[in-house]
């Protein structure tokens, strides 16, 4: 069923800091937020919006099932929703139990983002 492929339990235990083969093998849930912002901030033409893509769509994109009401398919849709979007990345909630976890460098880009005010950059 794809509902629950697009489930929100916690994957992991919780670390304090990040290791990122740790952060790779998906059996923590590093919950570290970037503390200021870099002077290059993560861009979402060439890194936010195909990691969304390549990540997000399956449920929050047409036919998904949490489409339309978590609907993530252009930046203005996913700025709208960022707060709840950086909630649920640093929860571990999303992305779900069954899905790939995100990579290391994905967490800290799209976790960067967010706490830069996810620019359309």
């Amino acid at each position: 069923m794809v509902l629950a492929a697009c489930g929100s339990s916690p994957r992991g235990s919780v670390q304090t800091s990040v290791d990122a083969s740790a952060a790779d093998s998906g059996d923590v849930c590093p919950q570290v937020l970037p503390t200021s912002c870099p002077t290059q901030v993560p861009s979402y033409q060439s890194e936010i919006a195909s990691l969304v893509q390549q990540r997000c769509l399956g449920c929050h994109g047409p036919g998904g099932a949490a489409y339309p009401a978590r609907d993530f398919t252009s930046y203005a849709k996913v700025y709208a929703q960022r707060r709840n979007m950086l909630g649920m990345v640093y929860s571990c909630t999303m992305p779900p139990l069954g899905a790939t976890p995100l990579a290391a460098q994905e967490r800290r880009d799209l976790l960067t983002w967010f706490v830069c005010n996810a620019p359309d950059n």
